[in-house]
């Protein structure tokens, strides 16, 4: 359910900490599925974030194309 909140309103500052304290439910609680993942990824490294990035983002990624050159990082 969206949210909609106006920084001008004289209820902001209430209805923002509300926001920020409300419980979601259990799909709200990610620290699990991402101990898993960090896990995952210390275990086998490059090869878990490549087959991450195939399942989360949809992206075939390689090593090589996750990887900065030493320009784009300058840039």
């Amino acid at each position: 359910m969206p949210h909609h909140l106006r920084h001008d309103a004289p209820d902001f500052e209430e209805r923002f900490r509300a926001l920020l304290t409300a419980q979601r439910g259990p799909e709200a609680d990610v620290s699990g599925a991402v101990g898993e993942i960090i896990a995952e990824i210390r275990a086998h490294g490059i090869d878990a974030v490549v087959d991450y990035t195939r399942r989360f983002d949809g992206w075939d990624a390689t090593e090589e194309t996750l990887a900065f050159t030493a320009q784009e990082i300058d840039a």
